[in-house]
């Protein structure tokens, strides 16, 4: 799925060996970007995510995302998947987001709770994946 997604660049532990989730079953599903419109926690964002009767996206709905949608990317610049989390040394809890600058697309990861903020919360132009 990486591959397919015709990435920019790639973070070297963005790899499926790093990630537990078991590929999702064959849709359809019902794809849905959520923005807060201000900080909102990772545990936050997933409360207010279920109880609108909606999943996190995981890794899986991520890199779908990645590959049908590249122009969505740089148009949110940063679309997290809160249903995964990396178990993988260094980068042990963190989640997998798909972010860009001006002109690269990049999968890559952030910390649990520190998108981008030392209080622990994403800042207000993230986009949380959801699905149904």
């Amino acid at each position: 799925m990486i591959r397919a997604g015709k990435y920019d660049s790639v973070h070297p532990d963005f790899h499926r060996s790093h990630f537990d989730d078991a590929k999702p079953a064959p849709g359809p599903y019902s794809v849905t970007l959520i923005n807060f419109g201000t900080k909102v926690t990772s545990r936050d964002a997933t409360k207010m995510i279920v109880d609108s009767n909606l999943k996190p996206g995981n890794i899986w709905h991520l890199l779908a995302i990645g590959k049908q949608y590249p122009k969505l990317q740089m148009q949110k610049r940063l679309i997290v998947a809160l249903g995964s989390t990396c178990q993988n040394g260094w980068f042990k809890n963190c989640y997998p987001i798909l972010s860009s600058n001006t002109l690269v697309r990049i999968p890559r990861l952030l910390d649990l709770d520190g998108g981008y903020d030392p209080k622990g919360a994403w800042k207000a132009h993230a986009h949380f994946l959801a699905v149904k």
